[in-house]
């Protein structure tokens, strides 16, 4: 991950919902106008089973048509927006562009993608097969997949702890190799579709442990969903998440560069942070192997619960690994606070003027705060 040094100033948001296509496998639309052009929204076909969008364009700069099937908490559909589509708009917009999005099943998405009958893809997860046909931002988010289970089972430490138990694992995702080979071993693998259902599964006694995403359980625990259940902290997978632009787009190298360019200033300010509700979040900005700590600048915007005030989301595997590392040295970091580098998260709460002192507990990974 590189740095940008451009600062970029951020455009107001407008959002519109267009719920005359909003039953699942049709998809409704959301339309992300910035405060510096008007638009018309025109309508919403369904062609040969693709989802075409058509925008009329008044003024201003271009509206970024793209498409997802509805993955919460990443991308919701409704008027709701998702984390991945608040990250991807919101860069989007300060690059420039507007951003519209539409809901379809994902093989359709993949396919209106192909054939630039969308211009991209909100949230997609790479594969050789994929870059083909689609441009790749860098990764603005890592999907961890952590195992659930209930109270009182046996623990999953690694992919080993997954032999002779029944699994539940989401349907045509694209887990990568190592969690893959290990279903030869499970008892039997249970695929459904979405994290409701996989924590739903669990619940109901129909599998003995959930690959669920971090965000997505730490969503259900937020909402009350997760009594009985224990949510593991070590990662069974990695798979790193992109913005992707279709390459019958004829400027989608150019919209690509700018979302790049826009998330590493989103990065700095802490807007990533506040968008995903944690307070810290954890990344090499520079990549150069000295950790940075970045706050959300905003306390009550960026956390909702207790038990979120002191964790830490580290943004990348590498980031995710090291400050786990037994031998990680908090002081050896960056502590950010409004785009400005501290040496220590005490001097970060200081310049915010919270009344808060904060440590690193380098055996908890998390930054520890007393004070109000």
């Amino acid at each position: 991950m590189t740095a940008r040094d451009a600062a970029v100033i951020s455009p107001t948001i407008s959002l519109h919902y267009d719920e005359s296509s909003n039953r699942h496998g049709q998809g409704g639309v959301k339309v992300f106008r910035t405060n510096c052009v008007s638009r018309g929204w025109h309508q919403v076909l369904i062609l040969g089973g693709i989802l075409a969008l058509a925008v009329t364009t008044t003024a201003g700069a271009d509206t970024v048509r793209l498409g997802n099937e509805p993955w919460p908490p990443f991308v919701i559909e409704g008027e709701q927006q998702g984390t991945a589509e608040a990250i991807v708009c919101e860069a989007l917009s300060r690059g420039g562009h507007d951003c519209a999005m539409a809901y379809n099943d994902w093989p359709s998405t993949l396919e209106a993608a192909r054939t630039g009958a969308v211009d991209g893809i909100a949230a997609a997860w790479f594969t050789p097969e994929r870059g083909q046909d689609l441009l790749f931002s860098t990764s603005y988010l890592t999907n961890r997949l952590v195992p659930v289970t209930r109270d009182g089972d046996a623990p999953v430490r690694g992919l080993e702890d997954l032999a002779g138990r029944n699994v539940a694992l989401e349907a045509g995702f694209a887990y990568g190799e190592a969690l893959l080979a290990a279903r030869a071993s499970f008892a039997e693998t249970l695929e459904v579709t979405g994290g409701d259902a996989l924590l739903a599964a669990l619940r109901e006694g129909r599998a003995d442990v959930a690959v669920v995403d971090e965000l997505t359980a730490d969503q259900a625990r937020k909402a009350g969903a997760t009594e009985g259940l224990v949510i593991g902290e070590v990662a069974l997978a990695y798979r790193e998440l992109h913005f992707a632009m279709s390459r019958a787009y004829s400027e989608a190298q150019a919209v690509v560069a700018d979302f790049n360019q826009a998330y590493q200033s989103m990065l700095r300010d802490g807007s990533v942070n506040r968008i995903l509700g944690m307070e810290w979040l954890a990344t090499d900005l520079g990549d150069d192997g000295v950790m940075d700590f970045i706050h959300a600048g905003d306390l009550q915007a960026a956390v909702a619960d207790a038990a979120s005030s002191d964790r830490v989301y580290a943004l990348e595997q590498d980031d995710f690994e090291a400050i786990r590392d037994p031998g990680f040295i908090g002081s050896n970091a960056n502590y950010l606070a409004e785009d400005t580098a501290y040496q220590t998260p005490e001097a970060a709460m200081k310049a915010l003027d919270t009344g808060r002192r904060c440590s690193y507990d380098s055996a908890s990974a998390r930054i520890v705060c007393t004070g109000r």
